[in-house]
């Protein structure tokens, strides 16, 4: 029974021993666990702050490159509307100025023409109401005093109503070179948005083209090297006939790129007729 209990108690106290073992072996993996932990956390958090302040810089830089391009943009448009407005305002102070001495002459010219013919009027009647007070005992002469003085009031009415519908045919002329005038601003407006216009399409299209061109330049180049390794190297007759027809269309594309070129299309010229109407 002693050497029974014995070795249970053997047993016991070699449990115990792994048991103890297991406990530390726990806890060394416990402490390495922790510090792989610790060293992976502050691992992320050193990339999360890398990645905030890259994150950061990159903002900047955009927030950067977007003020300065508005600030370019701001001033293009400002100088633009700057130096049209300044034109459209010589031109309608050079226009105002030419109406205002037109009309300024023709008021005097109806100012002296009606005014002398007025006054030579007035005189003469003068005239004869002075003969027709120093006469005015001799029946026959008050008579024909009478006569011309009736007939001078005539005169004098009609240039009276003559002026009056000159004047009136004055504020009638008046009236339509204002409306020449508008006109005038009108046109200017329409061929400054038509010239706004042509300026757009003219970019657009110059973009388009020389970027046709440079894709047809680098296709001809790589084209032209492939083929010439098929010529010496031939592998399939058919991408030999196909390369050369795709060569032949590159030639062809710059040939029409060219034409473009040197005889652009309508509206990149200058509109003669549309100019000259709005003239």
């Amino acid at each position: 029974m002693d050497n029974k209990y014995r070795e249970i108690l053997n047993e016991l106290y070699e449990i115990y021993e792994k048991i103890n073992a297991y406990q530390e072996e726990a806890l060394k993996l416990q402490n390495q666990i922790g510090e792989r932990t610790n060293s992976i956390s502050e691992q992320l958090d050193l990339q999360t702050t890398n990645l905030s302040e890259f994150k950061e810089k990159i903002l900047g830089y955009i927030n950067e490159f977007s003020n300065k391009l508005n600030d370019v943009s701001n001033k293009i448009s400002t100088d633009f509307q700057n130096t049209t407005q300044k034109r459209i305002d010589t031109i309608k102070l050079e226009l105002s100025s030419e109406v205002g001495l037109l009309l300024k002459s023709i008021s005097k010219t109806f100012a002296e023409v009606y005014g002398n013919l007025n006054k030579d009027r007035i005189e003469l009647i003068n005239k004869l109401n002075e003969n027709l007070e120093l006469n005015k005992n001799e029946g026959n002469v008050v008579k024909d005093i009478t006569t011309q003085l009736e007939e001078q009031n005539k005169y004098l009415a009609i240039i009276t109503k003559e002026s009056k519908n000159n004047i009136s045919k004055h504020l009638d002329e008046t009236k339509y070179i204002k409306e020449e005038l508008e006109l005038l601003k009108q046109n200017f407006e329409l061929k400054y948005v038509y010239n706004k216009k042509r300026i757009i399409f003219t970019s657009i299209f110059s973009l388009i083209m020389i970027i046709m061109i440079s894709s047809a330049i680098f296709a001809s180049i790589y084209m032209i090297a492939y083929y010439l390794k098929l010529i010496f190297f031939p592998n399939r007759i058919y991408t030999l006939v196909i390369g050369i027809l795709l060569l032949v269309l590159s030639i062809g594309l710059i040939a029409i790129l060219a034409l473009v070129i040197f005889n652009p299309p309508t509206f990149l010229k200058k509109n003669k007729q549309r100019k000259g109407k709005n003239e």
